[in-house]
């Protein structure tokens, strides 16, 4: 049985952090450096999102919410510190301020049609838990959002939504994220990875006519070439004697080229859900070999 039975369910997120972008500038300016457009995003609204370096490869992925004051960016917490050192090098004479939220600042993911709704209607009708953020979580099965809140203002919801669900860990919410093609770069990917690679552009997390961005020009040949090589693939793995982590590289058995990279993996039911990011022309075989030190039947669809 699933870890979570209920569709309803809250976790904590102790794995990521929260970046501010704030200033006169700070849409001008993360309009020139992000994959996604984010020229028509309003207050409110949210998006999944990346960073390249200047070969196109990602440094992180993300989600980001727009609100009056500035933008949110939710993203692993081991990325946080270099992402704002190496975003702050392109400030320049912007007007834009980048600061890393403390932990006093809460991220609890909520989860589930019918939560969601409470929640929306408790935040917008009481004073005290008004500065409260939802950012919805984009893509499929379920409806999902993050809230980002206080200390005080997170115990207060949670209180209020004692007849929910609290998960013991976000192993539920990692297979949604997996599910649903959502890939969270981390420290083990950071930078070995195109947006093309883990189809970022079915999430319109990557723009081909916004304009330059860092690593655009390779980003947009390939894509207008046609020489996409990698994809998106979901995989399971039954054999558990093993355990996959992020950045370990595929391998056709007895075969030296290796044709892709497990980018997600998570442990739910004995059996490891995983994303992978692979060569086109792979056809399924027998098994896999994993960083050549092991065999593996991995059944793969593509997402």
């Amino acid at each position: 049985m699933p870890v979570v039975q209920s569709e309803n369910h809250i976790i904590n997120h102790d794995g990521f952090g929260l970046l501010e972008v704030t200033g006169e500038d700070a849409k001008s300016f993360l309009q020139s450096q992000l994959t996604s457009d984010i020229s028509t995003l309003v207050s409110g609204e949210s998006q999944y999102s990346s960073w390249c370096n200047p070969q196109g490869r990602i440094i992180s992925t993300f989600i980001i919410h727009s609100r009056d004051t500035g933008f949110i960016f939710m993203m692993p917490s081991r990325l946080i510190e270099g992402f704002k050192r190496k975003l702050s090098m392109y400030i320049l004479r912007s007007k834009v301020k980048i600061d890393i939220l403390d932990s006093s600042t809460r991220i609890i993911g909520i989860c589930g049609k019918t939560l969601l709704t409470r929640a929306n209607q408790y935040i917008c009708q009481n004073d005290k838990v008004s500065d409260a953020i939802l950012m919805p979580v984009p893509g499929i099965p379920l409806a999902r959002a993050i809230l980002i809140a206080t200390s005080e203002i997170e115990q207060a919801i949670c209180s209020h939504f004692s007849d929910i669900n609290k998960a013991p860990n976000d192993t539920y919410w990692q297979y949604l994220d997996i599910n649903s093609g959502i890939v969270w770069v981390n420290d083990k990917t950071t930078e070995k990875l195109l947006p093309q690679d883990i189809g970022l552009e079915k999430f319109d997390a990557l723009s081909f006519s916004k304009g330059c961005f860092p690593g655009q020009e390779i980003i947009a040949r390939l894509h207008y070439r046609g020489k996409e090589k990698y994809g998106l693939y979901r995989g399971v793995i039954a054999d558990t004697r093993y355990s996959p982590v992020p950045g370990d590289r595929l391998y056709l058995p007895a075969d030296d080229n290796n044709i892709g990279m497990i980018v997600s993996v998570v442990k739910l039911d004995n059996k490891y859900h995983c994303l992978a990011s692979l060569n086109h022309n792979f056809h399924q075989p027998p098994s896999f070999s994993i960083e050549k030190k092991w065999d593996v039947n991995i059944s793969f669809s593509e997402v």
